[in-house]
């Protein structure tokens, strides 16, 4: 059974707690990795900021809820829809910085549609690719 990641539980996350979560990244399989570090930055953004983050989990509900509409909500959505009405902006932080089997699992079918800036996805996405590392720096807004 995997361990909880290192981190400062309800607290704003350091470069130092962030390297930690980082490295814990580098141990996950490699088709894993950079949905954990998209995550990773939505988890960093919902802590440093639960009012913004709480505004764009809102966002994010009316994006799932509307797919329901058009007839194309799956159970993915229909889990994350419930996760995201009954946690808060930290204890769904915490789900997307663990490396348990379930939050994997999670991370992997969450979209977080507007929770990080088009610009940091594709800086984290650039930086996995081209530079082959992913360092704090990227992972803070």
């Amino acid at each position: 059974m995997a361990t909880a990641p290192p981190t400062l539980q309800r607290e704003p996350h350091t470069i130092e707690s962030i390297q930690k979560l980082i490295d814990l990244g580098y141990t996950l399989y490699p088709s894993d990795q950079l949905t954990y570090f998209l995550k990773l930055a939505i988890a960093v953004k919902l802590r440093e900021s639960p009012e913004a983050g709480t505004a764009a989990i809102n966002q994010t509900l009316e994006n799932i809820r509307s797919l329901e509409k058009n007839g194309k909500k799956t159970s993915n959505d229909y889990e994350w829809e419930s996760i995201l009405t009954q946690k808060s902006a930290h204890e769904i932080a915490d789900i997307l910085e663990s490396n348990s089997d379930e939050s994997q699992r999670l991370r992997s079918n969450f979209q977080g549609y507007g929770i990080i800036s088009e610009e940091k996805r594709k800086e984290i996405i650039h930086h996995f690719y081209h530079e082959k590392r992913v360092s704090p720096s990227q992972i803070f807004d």
